[in-house]
């Protein structure tokens, strides 16, 4: 018996599109609710109970477990364009970037505000949780990677990759082993997180 597979795009018509992948038909849809609202980057939840839409100046979270589904919370506290956003494993916090440089944390239990850090000298184009739950990665604008530490509420040094080449994606293995970050030349740098140790640099052109 297949099991379905679902795919979710979304695109400049300003909508979000929930598609069975094996028949390629779109079978659900979310209408963003103006015309300048463009989702620059979705995440689904560790439960897929719930998808984050990084929109234009906002995240945007949905309960997608229903059959049709309803925004559950909207974070409209950016400046400008949300870029990335990301789920704690149990849902009991989200996470988003902008380009204005922030980075914020918002607790779900009370569906409030909790935290935020501001990266003053570029925008952040990337971000992802580390399976530790204590880190987030963070690609920006000019070709560095950055790591908040949650605990320590704090930025640590940031790590140049390419002077003045936009971080583009960056994302990270389950248990921690790699991470691996796109930059706007078309180059995939891929790092050994247990030792450390760069281990490529790959053009994807």
């Amino acid at each position: 018996m297949a099991t379905n597979v679902t795919l979710v795009t979304s695109s400049y018509d300003h909508n979000i599109k929930f598609w069975d992948a094996l028949r390629g038909e779109s079978v659900k849809m979310i209408e963003l609710p103006h015309e300048k609202q463009i989702a620059n980057r979705l995440e689904i939840s560790f439960d897929r109970s719930l998808l984050a839409a990084a929109c234009t100046s906002s995240l945007r979270i949905f309960d997608i477990a229903k059959e049709q589904p309803s925004l559950s919370y909207n974070f409209d506290s950016f400046e400008s364009n949300v870029t990335g956003a990301g789920f704690q494993r149990d849902c009991k916090w989200a996470f988003a970037a902008s380009e204005e440089g922030s980075i914020k944390i918002f607790d779900l239990r009370e569906a409030g505000f909790q935290r935020s850090q501001i990266c003053k000298d570029s925008p952040i184009n990337a971000i992802v949780l580390h399976p530790n739950e204590a880190e987030l990665y963070l690609g920006d604008q000019n070709g560095n990677i950055r790591i908040y530490d949650l605990q320590a509420d704090k930025m640590r040094p940031k790590i140049p990759i390419m002077p003045d080449i936009g971080i583009r994606s960056i994302s990270m293995a389950p248990n921690a082993s790699f991470m691996c970050a796109g930059d706007s030349a078309g180059y995939l740098h891929v790092w050994n997180l247990k030792n450390g140790e760069v281990n490529g640099k790959f053009s994807l052109f």
